[in-house]
C-alpha cells in the first residue's frame, strides 16, 4: 500500500522508501494490478520525492530559496546537489543573506536576498564626510578640518545619519583662519560668532589687502545687485559661493564683537574677484574704535566726522579722495546696521545707507557708480 500511496499521489512515504528496497514486486493502484519494476531501481525511479532542504519547486524540478547557492538534479533516491546559504557581502555584516545581513557602520543600503546570481542585491555605500571634516568617506576614517576641533572624532553608526560627529568648530574669525593656516586661499569658511552660533562666511585671505589678510565680509551691494530691499539677507550658506550672493548679514553684531577694523569696497566690475584685494577698484579702511563699536552697539558712523575722514573720530585710509564722508546731517537716513552712513545733501558724499528700497551702499548719492560694493571687518 506504500507503493500504491506512492503511484496515487505521487509522492514519496517513509514506507515507500523502504520498499522500493525490495528486488521485485508488484503494486495494486486504483486502476489496477500494475507491474512498477523488478529491480530497486526501476521502482525508485519511478517515485517523485519532494524539493530537499532550502529549495523550492514542482518536484522533481526544484530550485534553490532566495540567498542560497546551487544546483538540485532528480536522480532514483532523491536528488542530487544542495542549496547552501550565500555568505553576506562586502560592505555588510550578518551570518549569511538567508539569514540577513545589516550594512556595516558608517554606511546607508540593506542586502536582500535574490534568486539570480550573485544571491543578494546590496545597496550597501559609505556616507560621505560629515560637514567640518574631512576624508574618503565615513568607513574609511574621517578628520576634523581646519578650524575644528582637533581632538574631535567621526564615529561610524548603524543608524542614521550613519555617524557620530564631534567636530566642533573653534575659530571665530577670518584673521584667525590665516593663524591657523597661512597658506589658505579665500572662500567660504565656518566661524563661530560671538553668540556661539556657527556662521558660514566669506573669507578674504589675500596678504596684499589693507592691513594684511583675514577679512571677513558683511555685505554685497551695488547696481550690479538689483531689487536689493530692506528683507534681503545673506543666507549662512551663500557666502560659500564665489561671487558670494548679493544682501547682507542680517546682524553684523556676532562678528563685529570679535573685530577691529573696517573696510569699504567698490568695484566697477559686475563680478569682481572676490578672492583678491585687486577685484576692487577703490576702498578706504580703519581702525579707528568707534567705527567697529558701531557696528557692535548698532550705532552709525554718522557725527562729527570731517571731510573725507581726515581726522577724529574716525580716521579712514585708502582711497579718501573718492570716499567723502560729509558730516552734514546726523544721523540722516543712517540708523544703524546696514544703514552706517548719510551724506545728506552732499551727492558726492558716502552714502552707506539701506533707504527702504534698496541697499545703497555707494560712495556717491548715486548707486550707478559702482557696480559693486561691500563691507568687510577684521
Amino acid at each position: 500500500t506504500g507503493i500504491e500511496t506512492a503511484l496515487s499521489t505521487g509522492v514519496a512515504t517513509e514506507r515507500s522508501r523502504a520498499l522500493v528496497a525490495e528486488a521485485s514486486i508488484l503494486a495494486v493502484s486504483s486502476t489496477g494490478i500494475r507491474a512498477i519494476g523488478t529491480t530497486a531501481a526501476s521502482i525508485a525511479a519511478s517515485i517523485i520525492f519532494p524539493c530537499p532542504a532550502n529549495s523550492t519547486g514542482t518536484a522533481p524540478v526544484c530550485v534553490c530559496l532566495p540567498g542560497f547557492v546551487g544546483t538540485l538534479t532528480s536522480v532514483p533516491g532523491g536528488y542530487s546537489g544542495s542549496c547552501q546559504p550565500v555568505a553576506c557581502p562586502a560592505g555588510s555584516t550578518g551570518a549569511n543573506v538567508p539569514a540577513g545581513c545589516s550594512c556595516v557602520a558608517g554606511s546607508s543600503g540593506s542586502v536582500r536576498a535574490s534568486s539570480t546570481s550573485p544571491f543578494y542585491t546590496s545597496t550597501c555605500s559609505p556616507v560621505a564626510c560629515p560637514p567640518n571634516s574631512a576624508g574618503t568617506n565615513v568607513v574609511s576614517g574621517c578628520t576634523c578640518v581646519l578650524g575644528y576641533n582637533g581632538t574631535g572624532v567621526v564615529i561610524p553608526s548603524t543608524v542614521a545619519p550613519y555617524y557620530i560627529s564631534t567636530c566642533t568648530p573653534t575659530v571665530r574669525t577670518c584673521l584667525g583662519i590665516v593663524s591657523l593656516c597661512p597658506s589658505c586661499r579665500s572662500g567660504g569658511y565656518y566661524v563661530i560668532g560671538s553668540d556661539s552660533i556657527t556662521y558660514n562666511v566669506w573669507c578674504l585671505l589675500d596678504p596684499a589687502a589693507p592691513l594684511g589678510s583675514g577679512w571677513m565680509l558683511l555685505s554685497r551691494g551695488g547696481s550690479a545687485c538689483p531689487a536689493l530691499t530692506g528683507s534681503t539677507v545673506i543666507p549662512r550658506t551663500s557666502m560659500v559661493a564665489n561671487p558670494p550672493l548679493c544682501g547682507y548679514q542680517s546682524d553684523a553684531k556676532p562678528f563685529a564683537n570679535q573685530a577691529s577694523q573696517v573696510m569699504l569696497a567698490v568695484s566697477t566690475s559686475t563680478v569682481p574677484d572676490f578672492k583678491r584685494i585687486s577685484g576692487f577698484s577703490l576702498y578706504v579702511y580703519t581702525e579707528s574704535v568707534i567705527a567697529i563699536t558701531a557696528l557692535q552697539n548698532g550705532g552709525t558712523w554718522n557725527g562729527g566726522l570731517t571731510v573725507q575722514g581726515v581726522g577724529l573720530p574716525i580716521t579712514w585710509q585708502g582711497d579718501t579722495g573718492s570716499f567723502y564722508f560729509y558730516a552734514s546731517c546726523n544721523p540722516g537716513a543712517a540708523t544703524g546696521w546696514p544703514s552706517m552712513y548719510h551724506s545728506c545733501g552732499q551727492t558726492t558724499g558716502v552714502h552707506w545707507v539701506n533707504l527702504g528700497g534698496g541697499l545703497l551702499h555707494s560712495r556717491t548719492s548715486d548707486g550707478n557708480a559702482q557696480m559693486t560694493s561691500s563691507t568687510w571687518i577684521r
